[in-house]
């Protein structure tokens, strides 16, 4: 499904990502993982457009999305989260849920002006199927509460609501643990769980939680210093020496 190929990226005379390769296998939970400024989220944001590689291309499904700006990747089917949870705070969590819907016919001047009852029916639909989405992650009580007022972990769920209304084939999990209680995080990885097995979704996540990748991820890549060291399934990553060196030192 996703093919990163010698990507490249470099901040002056640092390579935060230096010919980095992998594949991620559709319907699978993939794992990326390196000690502390190993290029992980630096990769992620290559990925999904938020910054320019310098050198190398990844593909989706085939088709090269080398650069394509951030909406125009979502838009093929990628979504993503990130270390901090970005949402609107002065907007209730519906709102800020129903804002993540393709092509809604009441962004239109024409179709809000002549196209009413087509609006309010679209509408009423997106209405529907977000309330579905966020009784599923069990936050329906609090869906017009704001954003704002609620607990890291809950705004955890909203960020993922309105990731999975745009219908994504793929979605890159940024930390999606931290900052959460564990009893909280098993809740997380069993929706995680729930939506690869349920609606074939494919998962590339970024964890530093050793627990929860060896539990959640059945293939794992391993960065350090933007280089990939390792690959393999969690027994073949664990017990790699070349891993336990980049972790703990020689």
């Amino acid at each position: 499904m996703l093919k990163v190929d010698n990507l490249c990226k470099n901040f002056g005379g640092l390579k935060a990502v230096n010919q980095c390769s992998f594949e991620v296998q559709e319907g699978m939970i993939y794992g990326l993982i390196g000690p502390n400024g190993s290029g992980k989220t630096t990769t992620f944001n290559l990925i999904t457009g938020f910054l320019e590689p310098s050198g190398g291309r990844v593909l989706f499904k085939g088709e090269e999305i080398t650069g394509l700006a951030p909406y125009k990747i979502a838009h093929l089917g990628i979504g993503r989260t990130f270390q901090l949870v970005r949402l609107f705070h002065n907007m209730t969590v519906m709102e800020n849920v129903l804002l993540a819907f393709k092509d809604q016919s009441g962004e239109r001047l024409f179709n809000a002006f002549f196209r009413p009852r087509q609006v309010i029916r679209e509408q009423t639909g997106n209405e529907k199927k977000a309330l579905e989405l966020l009784e599923m992650l069990q936050i329906a009580p609090i869906r017009d509460e704001y954003v704002g007022n609620l607990g890291y972990a809950q705004q955890k769920l909203v960020e993922l609501s309105r990731i999975l209304m745009t219908d994504p084939e793929m979605i890159l999990l940024d930390e999606l643990m931290a900052g959460i209680s564990p009893a909280f995080a098993e809740r997380l990885l069993d929706y995680v769980r729930q939506l690869r097995d349920e609606q074939g979704i494919t998962f590339l996540v970024v964890e530093h939680n050793m627990h929860v990748v060896m539990s959640l991820c059945e293939w794992i890549v391993v960065l350090n210093y933007g280089e990939k060291i390792a690959e393999g399934t969690p027994e073949q990553v664990s017990s790699n020496p070349v891993v336990i060196d980049a972790y703990l030192g020689v």
